[in-house]
């Protein structure tokens, strides 16, 4: 009879210490597993923002911290929308399924290119509850302009959804939830990365499946659930033996306290579970709010440049960047801004829009010598540039016009108005004619203060009989033309185009 019920202690016991170490160990193998969720950590996975050479916000930081897979799912909307991600290999790809989910307005597209070195030369399918942009197909230049579009007939609401892209040879077909809604024809290509895009909403992806051919023509499967689940067993494994540990420890801390061997493994237990019970609360309150929440601090690694945080003044002065900037044949247009006049979201220097304008200008009045002088940096308001402007740039360049592109960043709404009567004053003092430009913001997410600002601005150009420049109404207009927007304010290679191409039009007969 004793003997049985020693065993049954035992077998408890063991029981009991089983439970014990185990669901203590788990909550922190979560833990440790979200802490590596990022995009940098994956790996698999890039990020069209980090490769852009004029930096913007939320191009570094989306794929350093957890915000954009909070909960396990590629969140598209998060570090202010408009994120671009592709699968870093390019693939002989048969198939690829997702699930997504859209929020009201929003939009996703799930895109594939033709194998090249940069994510470009886009086709896709756009899964839209936006009634400005619906559902379509789409093809895009290597600037993300639209070339080609398909309307499509699809009925989405805010629940998860399925998708299948199928390829053949020269065709791409689309089903939703088992629906097959489109067969289109695209180009061929041997290989091909697979992306998703989306814009200022909340979107999210996950379960994607691709199906793809290796090089010898055999099957295979890619699963992404973006999660860190490779690495569950070192982590479970450590957490296990750290429980084992503490739990030891515990134990001989009671025994040196002269506690019989039951009493004091159930202390130990006790203690263990106290651990478990924290590990629990702070898994839930990570898993449920602090890994979606943006960090303060900017972060900065070896591995990507912030170039947002550089506002690239020249390291030597301006008088030898630009050694005939008071050449007689030269027509100078000093331009003054923020960081989208400075060209955040460019992917290459040449693709920034005040360079874009500079060519163009040059091509379209090729009897004047026109050079397009950019002072503007990343984060001014027009209280910063005034001084600037006033005390430095205006004497040294002698520009013959001066552009004002602000409104975003400024958020004093008189204070913003006397900064621009003083341009316009100050302008007049050196023979510059000015020009003010509302600052345009995506359709989809504009800045509250804006609308004000573009009021004021209006009313400061009437006052001193200054041209003003709407760029706001015809990016309205040209909204649905490509892929234009990063976030609300700074546009893609392909909204520089047009930004450029919409300046020049409205400066050539301004330039005199």
């Amino acid at each position: 009879m004793a003997v049985a019920t020693d065993l049954r202690r035992r077998v408890s016991s063991a029981l009991l210490v089983t439970v014990v170490l185990l669901a203590s160990a788990l909550p922190w193998t979560l833990q440790w597993l979200g802490r590596q969720n990022t995009l940098h950590e994956i790996e698999r996975w890039r990020s069209s923002k980090t490769d852009c050479r004029k930096g913007l916000i939320g191009g570094a930081m989306a794929r350093l911290t957890r915000v954009m897979l909070h909960q396990n799912r590629l969140d598209l909307s998060s570090w202010f929308g408009y994120q671009e991600v592709f699968l870093g290999e390019a693939l002989a790809v048969d198939s690829v399924r997702f699930s997504f989910q859209l929020a009201a307005d929003a939009h996703l597209s799930a895109l594939f290119d033709i194998g090249g070195d940069r994510f470009d030369h886009l086709a896709g399918f756009r899964l839209s509850r936006r009634a400005q942009q619906p559902s379509m197909f789409v093809a895009t230049g290597a600037k993300t302009l639209f070339e080609r579009t398909e309307p499509l007939t699809i009925a989405l609401d805010g629940d998860w959804h399925t998708a299948e892209l199928g390829f053949g040879a020269t065709t791409c077909s689309l089903s939703v939830d088992g629906t097959n809604i489109t067969t289109v024809d695209i180009a061929p290509a041997a290989l091909r990365r697979i992306g998703f895009r989306g814009g200022a909403h909340r979107v999210l992806v996950d379960d994607v499946v691709i199906r793809h051919r290796l090089a010898d023509g055999a099957p295979a499967t890619r699963i992404e659930t973006f999660d860190r689940m490779d690495l569950w067993w070192p982590a479970f494994a450590a957490s296990l033996g750290a429980a084992l540990a503490s739990l030891l420890v515990a134990y001989g801390l009671a025994r040196a306290r002269r506690r019989p061997a039951r009493r004091a493994l159930l202390f130990a237990c006790a203690a263990l579970t106290s651990v478990g019970l924290l590990g629990w609360a702070l898994w839930i309150l990570d898993w449920t709010w602090l890994s979606g929440r943006y960090p303060k601090d900017v972060l900065l690694v070896p591995q990507y440049e912030n170039t947002m945080l550089r506002p690239e003044l020249p390291e030597r002065p301006w008088e030898e960047r630009y050694p005939d900037r008071l050449g007689r044949d030269r027509y100078r247009i000093l331009l003054l801004g923020g960081s989208q006049t400075w060209g955040s979201g460019a992917s290459t220097e040449a693709d920034v829009w005040t360079r874009l304008l500079e060519r163009r200008l040059n091509d379209a009045a090729p009897e004047r010598a026109i050079e397009c002088i950019n002072v503007a940096t990343s984060g001014a308001t027009s209280t910063t540039l005034l001084p600037k402007y006033r005390d430095e740039w205006r004497q040294l360049f002698r520009p013959h016009l001066t552009v004002v592109n602000l409104g975003h960043n400024d958020l004093a709404v008189v204070e913003f108005g006397w900064n621009l009567a003083a341009f316009a004053d100050l302008a007049l003092e050196v023979g510059s004619d000015i020009v003010f430009v509302l600052e345009p913001n995506s359709v989809e997410d504009p800045r509250p203060h804006l609308g004000d600002n573009h009021f004021v601005m209006r009313f400061v150009a009437k006052e001193r009989n200054a041209p003003v420049i709407d760029l706001p109404a015809f990016f309205a207009d040209a909204h649905d033309r490509g892929f234009l927007w990063w976030d609300m304010v700074h546009q893609t290679s392909a909204g520089q185009q047009l930004m450029a191409e919409e300046m020049c039009r409205q400066l050539l007969g301004l330039i005199r």
